[in-house]
């Protein structure tokens, strides 16, 4: 699982409308891409801080995003403007492990978080651990 991050700040006073323009538009065009698992968005209200993080199946899947993302960040900006909103970056991660809490439901006792497309090297490195 691979997740592109992008980090955004807005006039405190202006975040709600970066937060109703993700809910509302981006956040379901991205969902609607192929091999995407899911959108987040998350925000400090007192900076205006945020940043969003979509979840794509693979690297073939971000990368195949990359052209539709980056035709979304183009259409919102006038949008994100008025918004007074600021993109800082975009970045691209590997995710290694989930929380069961976020991708299963609710957590129980027996809940510990999984491993995610874990190389050979992380391999070795669990069984010199035990």
């Amino acid at each position: 699982m691979f997740a592109r991050v992008t980090r955004f700040e807005a006039a405190p006073p202006q975040l709600n409308r970066a937060i109703r323009q993700f809910r509302d538009d981006l956040g379901p065009m991205a969902a609607k891409l192929p091999g995407c698992q899911g959108t987040y968005l998350l925000v400090d209200r007192e900076s205006g801080r945020g940043m969003s993080v979509t979840f794509w199946t693979n690297e073939s899947t971000l990368q195949a995003g990359e052209d539709a993302a980056a035709k979304l960040r183009r259409d919102a900006t006038r949008e994100q403007r008025e918004a007074g909103l600021t993109l800082w970056t975009v970045e691209r991660y590997e995710v290694v492990v989930a929380d069961p809490l976020l991708t299963a439901g609710p957590r129980t006792a027996a809940s510990k978080p999984r491993a995610v497309g874990l190389s050979s090297r992380i391999d070795q490195t669990t069984r010199r651990a035990r």
